[in-house]
């Protein structure tokens, strides 16, 4: 398909507490884009570190892909360091990619190799 979603349920309370995707698939360059949302109740616990690794191993075991590469708004530095944690590097930095609330805001594209 054109994207994969898995919602994030809590064993304890049943309640979703988040989403992990992977979108953008390019079936001919074998790479697909990762993205993950977290409630905030749920931040700080390494929760993110561990979805992206699982992410990443589904995306290399399951789907046979060659890469796969994150776009987080530049202000949003936790998402990046789980990013990197999990051996993503950047790539680039797109100026201005993001209006958020009035502001333009840039995208760092980071990439992973699988």
């Amino acid at each position: 398909g054109t994207f994969q979603y898995a919602s994030l349920v809590d064993r304890e309370t049943g309640k979703v507490f988040g989403t992990a995707m992977l979108f953008g698939f390019d079936r001919s360059a074998n790479h697909a884009e990762v993205g993950y949302v977290l409630h905030r109740s749920y931040w700080g616990r390494g929760i993110g570190t561990d979805l992206v690794q699982a992410i990443d191993a589904y995306a290399k075991d399951t789907l046979s892909l060659r890469k796969v590469f994150a776009r987080v708004v530049s202000k949003n530095g936790s998402s990046e360091r789980i990013l990197e944690k999990n051996g993503y590097v950047v790539e680039g930095r797109l100026k201005d990619y993001y209006h958020i609330d009035g502001t333009y805001m840039d995208c760092v594209y980071l990439g992973k190799v699988l």
